[in-house]
């Protein structure tokens, strides 16, 4: 989920899917690196002050990543990757384009 305003102007983000992660190291690792791949239905709206374009869709993503442990069962996760989207708006006909995200978060761990 994404969600950014400025005044009247906006953009939202949602998407919905599976998405697998395979962390590589060993039991007393500090840092596991990562590979990840997921498939999303996405939601994609622009709202310009009183008009909205709507998009929708499904997005393909490949990546890879570190965990850097913080203590036992929380990791900070650092990750670059690959995204293929393939949107349509209403009534329109669908685009495909190609991201390159490199994003943050954090990830409980039940080791």
């Amino acid at each position: 989920m994404l969600s950014s305003k400025q005044g009247d102007e906006g953009i939202s983000t949602i998407g919905i899917g599976p998405k697998m992660m395979y962390f590589m190291g060993g039991a007393k690792s500090k840092n596991y690196p990562y590979l990840t791949s997921g498939f999303y239905y996405v939601r994609h709206t622009n709202d310009y002050g009183g008009s909205q374009d709507t998009y929708s869709g499904t997005r393909f993503k490949m990546g890879g990543g570190m965990s850097v442990m913080l203590n036992s069962h929380l990791g900070l996760l650092v990750e670059g990757s690959y995204n293929l989207d393939n949107l349509k708006q209403e009534k329109e006909k669908s685009q495909s384009g190609n991201m390159v995200i490199i994003s943050m978060g954090l990830a409980g761990f039940s080791f």
